[in-house]
C-alpha cells in the first residue's frame, strides 16, 4: 500500500494535535487534582479552627 505525501502531512498533522489534546487533557487533570488538594487543606484548617 502506497501513501502519498499528502496523506501522511495529514497523518502527522493529526497525530500532532491528538498529542497536544493528551498534553491539554493532562494539564486539566493535574490542575484539577491541585485544586482539590488545595480545598482539602482549607477545610482541614477551617476545621481544626472549630
Amino acid at each position: 500500500m502506497k501513501i502519498t505525501i499528502e496523506e501522511l502531512r495529514r497523518l502527522l498533522f493529526e497525530i500532532t494535535n491528538q498529542e497536544q489534546t493528551v498534553k491539554e487533557l493532562r494539564q486539566k487533570l493535574f490542575d484539577e487534582e491541585k485544586q482539590e488538594f488545595e480545598l482539602n487543606q482549607i477545610t482541614k484548617r477551617k476545621l481544626r479552627q472549630y
